[in-house]
Order: structure tokens, then sequence, then C-alpha cells
């Protein structure tokens, strides 16, 4: 089993594609985090929590990345997605970075040896309309 760390959602195993935004906007929006530190390790909930989505490619009714409580990095709970042959995202609410030098991001994930997705971090400076390549991880065993 191959348990990566780098920039992140600390608590969060995220075996597919992770789509995260960072904005800076003069006007807070509705579900945007702009306190710091942030931290989710989905462990208060059964569902995804506010502000958090999931890609539906498996099932138009059912959120590809669900709350488990399989191999969780902290109990009770982390966020699973299986089934590596099909693209799926999981993404985070927007955060807003204070116009300053340097955020750290950080996130873990865990896959099996016969889950052979690339997990790829991608963030956004205009509110998710473009977003570029921040991180891309090896498949497993990788």
């Amino acid at each position: 089993m191959g348990d990566h760390c780098r920039p992140s959602i600390p608590g969060a195993a995220i075996p597919m594609l992770c789509a995260l935004a960072q904005a800076l906007q003069p006007t807070p929006a509705a579900g945007q985090v702009r306190t710091f530190p942030y931290v989710e390790a989905f462990d208060s909930t059964t569902a995804l929590p506010s502000g958090w989505s999931s890609t539906r490619a498996r099932h138009p009714l059912e959120n590809d990345a669900a709350v488990s409580t399989s191999t969780p990095r902290s109990v009770p709970n982390c966020v699973l997605i299986t089934n590596a042959t099909v693209a799926q995202a999981l993404t985070s609410p927007l955060f807003v970075f204070p116009p300053r030098n340097g955020a750290d991001l950080s996130f873990h994930t865990r896959r099996s040896s016969s889950f052979g997705a690339t997990v790829l971090l991608e963030l956004s400076a205009d509110s998710g309309r473009t977003f570029r390549t921040a991180a891309v991880l090896p498949t497993s065993g990788g």
C-alpha cells in the first residue's frame, strides 16, 4: 500500500483526481474558506461536508467520493473513491488566501497496490474558471 504526502488536505484518503481551488476576490462568496489553518479530516460527518463536491461518473445519483470508515488516517472516517478505470474528482471548497507570500497546502492519500490511478492536484487563481496542475502524484507503488 502506497502512502504519499504532498501539498494536501489533512486526513483525507483521496485516491483519484483532486481539484482544489484558490482565488483572491474582494467580496467573499458563500462557502469560501477564509480562516486558516483549515483542517478537514472528514471525521465529524457521514457525508461530504458543506462546500465539498464529487463527480458522479459511476452513477448519476451517487457521489464517486464517499465518506468511509475503510482504513482512515484519522478515526473514524476518510474519503474513499473506488474504480481507477473511471475518471473521478473530489473538489474542495474555494480557498481564498490572503495576499501575502507563502501558503502551505497538505493532504494525504492512501492507495491499494491495485489502484493504478494518478492523483492530480489543480489550482485556480480565477475562481475556478481555469485550472493549472500544481502536483501530480505517481500511480501506486511509484
